[in-house]
């Protein structure tokens, strides 16, 4: 965005402490970071064309308030959107994982809800925040962003090494469940094919928003991303 628009301004929030030591965007000139309070944004009353949160809203605790303020700090016509990720139709790469768990019955209830229902991820839950957030002319749509894998261990090698949420879950398990789970992810992962092969990939979705200039406050663009399936192709 900042080699498009080279002329705007662009502000970085830095949510999570640990991101807070690093420079959003490297050392591009134009863009700065601010840290958030929790979930409210240190910025006056309408300061900003446009807000955007990408893959964050699902993380953050309070994400109706973080709508709110998206919605406080951008001025009357611009923009407020959102994207999350669609945990319980979309993300088969992370959705074989843990049904696959599930049905060894080594996953929990919670941990099985704190994966397919994440804050903002439930039908409609977006653009009723939106709405109640006093926004206008709301838009709910899907994108497919496609995710692809060399083969099942270029998939599973970073959940063995204990990387993210999956990868947590899987070296907290004794071997033998660890290997089971191994054993039914590669199973589904695989769907009875060979190792490798790269199928054809599905159609991809879109968004689009177009502001209402005549309202009195700022009008929004939801995206929600499907993920498609994981297998195979160089990543």
């Amino acid at each position: 965005m900042r080699n498009r628009k080279p002329h705007r301004r662009f502000v970085g929030i830095r949510w999570h402490p640990k991101h807070r030591r690093h420079r959003p965007c490297g050392s591009l000139s134009g863009v700065r970071a601010a840290n958030d309070k929790g979930s409210s944004l240190p910025f006056a009353d309408q300061s900003f064309d446009r807000a955007f949160s990408l893959l964050v809203l699902q993380f953050v605790p309070d994400a109706e308030k973080a709508v709110r303020e998206m919605r406080r700090v951008v001025r009357s016509g611009g923009t407020v959107a959102a994207a999350v990720w669609d945990c319980v139709g979309g993300m088969p790469a992370q959705r074989l994982f843990w049904d696959a768990a599930a049905n060894l019955g080594i996953a929990s209830d919670e941990e099985l809800r704190d994966f397919y229902f994440r804050p903002m991820t439930r039908p409609n839950e977006m653009r009723a925040a939106w709405t109640e957030a006093g926004l206008k002319r709301v838009e709910h749509l899907s994108t497919t962003i496609r995710m692809e894998y060399a083969s099942f261990s270029d998939y599973w090698l970073p959940i063995e090494a204990g990387e993210a949420a999956l990868g947590k879950f899987a070296v907290s398990l004794a071997a033998e469940q660890r290997a089971a789970l191994e054993q039914a992810v590669r199973k589904v992962y695989l769907g009875g094919e060979p190792d490798g092969r790269d199928p054809s990939p599905p159609p991809p979705g879109s968004a689009r928003g177009s502001p209402d200039r005549r309202a009195r406050v700022p009008t929004c663009v939801r995206v929600s991303f499907n993920r498609p399936p994981s297998t195979p192709a160089a990543r």
